[in-house]
């Protein structure tokens, strides 16, 4: 059980200048930009000029440059804000659309979009229209490389894409075209490796990816194509373990996988070998988690318990450290918590289920007694907050209005900056494509069956 902080914050007490963006859905039911210090009194809506008149429903919120967050918008395009009305605004892009994948790497940020010829490429920026361009990427698909899961791995970024063949790949890139590359990968699928949920691991990578038998396994990498290979699972589903959610914690890797018997549990790799933790009270069909989200010295999750509700859960990497946590005002369904971000050292904020069947945003310390909805935010729909991509920028001592983060665009590292460890694969979306690939080749889910 994790341990109540003592310094956990309550509602209406003094506020921390870390700020969590959000999207939320406002009284007109409108999808807008939203910033709380973890309190109803400080959640608001800002005011956003230019937005369309049915809200500006931003996503792929990401830190940047210390002070700002780049995100998408409606129209696809690219944004950013300070958390104030007069610093957001939106970044002309030359021949850009469809801005998606944003990941902080050195001082720029890459990502994906679509070009003038309507090519899904690889594009930079500086966070300027002059500083933002497409990377001329050779040996991709006819219509782009498709770049998604773009993950920071050694000084370059690793990430999925398509290939001229149409197989979707392993590749790598430095920022430019004479670095960005396909790493060929041995004993891969006939429709290629199709990496998913890429994740840094004490100087290797590990991935979720298709074999020669196109069973789905756990593979690794070092960045080159002797050093990519699957990781046998003993005690797998017969097509494969389909990892996902990938989290480092204890300098171990937990993560949601599927067993010989069909059912989605939690499994962990130690380096050497895969096993699966034993969880108790979980769903017949497995625990079927998602949102693993490294805290204090252990791992939050959305879990299924034995009554088939999806509910809030706690794990230290063992049977005996994992249960659910209980929760007070959740749905009758289950508080079915979602997006998990840690927040101000000491608590977690989250989009959870209420007794009203709402979506609000809730906080926990890990404990029933710390675990609660923030009620009464002002402009709020009466449906329900709804939040989604909450992202925190710690700011110290900056006054209201100036925020500080890491620009590394690592969750270790943002999270280190703001006091804790670990990383959460909630925040990575794994954007699947099928363009000129093998449609047959996604990841599989294998979800409990209510009756």
């Amino acid at each position: 059980m994790l341990a109540a902080a003592a310094a956990f914050r309550k509602q209406g007490e003094t506020q921390s200048m870390a700020r969590a963006f959000f999207a939320g859905v406002d009284g007109a039911g409108n999808v807008g930009l939203w910033v709380t210090h973890g309190t109803a009194a400080s959640t608001h809506e800002i005011t956003i000029d230019g937005a369309p008149s049915g809200g500006l429903n931003p996503s792929d919120l990401t830190v940047f440059n210390h002070h700002e967050v780049l995100f998408t918008g409606l129209s696809g395009g690219l944004w950013v804000t300070n958390g104030t009305t007069a610093g957001t605004h939106e970044i002309a892009l030359d021949g850009a659309s469809s801005v998606g994948n944003l990941t902080v790497f050195n001082h720029d940020v890459l990502f994906s979009a679509l070009d003038a010829s309507n090519n899904l490429g690889l594009w930079i920026t500086d966070g300027t229209t002059a500083g933002t361009h497409e990377i001329t990427v050779n040996g991709a698909y006819s219509t782009g490389v498709h770049p998604y899961d773009l993950t920071v791995f050694k000084g370059e970024v690793l990430f999925g894409g398509i290939d001229a063949a149409g197989n979707q790949g392993l590749w790598v890139t430095n920022g430019t075209t004479a670095g960005t590359h396909e790493i060929t990968v041995n004993g891969a699928g006939s429709g290629g490796v199709v990496p998913h949920d890429l994740m840094a691991f004490h100087g290797q990578a590990l991935f979720s990816g298709y074999d020669a038998a196109n069973n789905v396994g756990l593979w690794i990498t070092d960045g080159t194509t002797a050093g990519t290979h699957e990781i046998t699972v003993n005690g797998a589903y017969s097509t494969g373990v389909h990892p996902y959610d990938l989290t480092v914690f204890n300098g171990e890797v937990l993560f949601g996988g599927v067993d010989a018997a069909g059912g989605n549990g939690l499994f962990v790799y130690n380096g050497q070998s895969v096993s699966e933790i034993s969880i108790n009270g979980a769903y017949f069909g497995g625990i079927n988690l998602s949102d693993l989200t490294v805290f204090n010295n252990e791992v939050l999750f959305n879990g299924f318990d034995a009554a088939g509700k999806q509910g809030l859960w706690v794990t230290d990497g063992t049977t005996a450290g994992t249960h659910e946590i209980l929760v007070k005002g959740a749905a009758s369904g289950g508080l079915n918590p979602s997006d998990l971000t840690v927040f101000n050292h000491h608590e977690v904020l989250f989009d959870g289920v209420d007794a009203a069947g709402k979506q609000g945003l809730w906080v926990t310390d890990g404990t029933t007694t710390g675990t609660h909805e923030i009620t009464g935010i002002s402009g709020a729909s009466s449906n329900g907050l709804a939040p989604a991509d909450l992202t925190v920028l710690p700011d110290g001592n900056k006054p209201m209005g100036a925020v500080t983060a890491g620009s590394d665009g690592t969750a270790q590292l943002v999270q280190a900056m703001a006091g804790f460890g670990g990383g959460s694969g909630a925040g990575e979306s794994l954007n699947t494509v099928s363009l000129g690939a093998d449609t047959t080749q996604q990841p599989l889910l294998i979800t409990p069956q209510h009756a």
